[in-house]
């Protein structure tokens, strides 16, 4: 994910762990939506992807191949479910919480 540096304005930077699964939406594509139907004072997406995307290299959690494995100190009865690192830029942050 690039950021271009010469808009020299503030911008909302989240770095998360979404739930890695096909059948929920990214975020960054919820907000492309959003921004394309003109809803208004929605914040314009900038930049969002899962980390290591371009390379194919991602970076997600395993916990939940592993948890049940025969080498494991105590087998578990709970379900993980794999998270994807994730991270989203949003434009036009230009009000003061004190402000809305």
């Amino acid at each position: 994910m690039l950021i271009p540096i010469h808009k020299n304005c503030i911008v909302f930077f989240k770095d998360s762990w979404r739930v890695a699964c096909d059948r929920i939406m990214k975020e960054g594509e919820l907000y492309n939506i959003l921004n394309n139907t003109k809803i208004p004072d929605i914040p314009y997406c900038s930049a969002s992807g899962d980390i290591g995307e371009d390379t194919y290299h991602y970076t997600r959690t395993h916990t939940d191949q592993f948890v049940n494995a025969p080498w494991a100190l105590i087998l578990s009865t709970h379900e993980f479910t794999s998270h994807q690192h994730h991270r989203l830029i949003l434009d036009n942050i230009s009000k003061k919480l004190e402000m809305f």
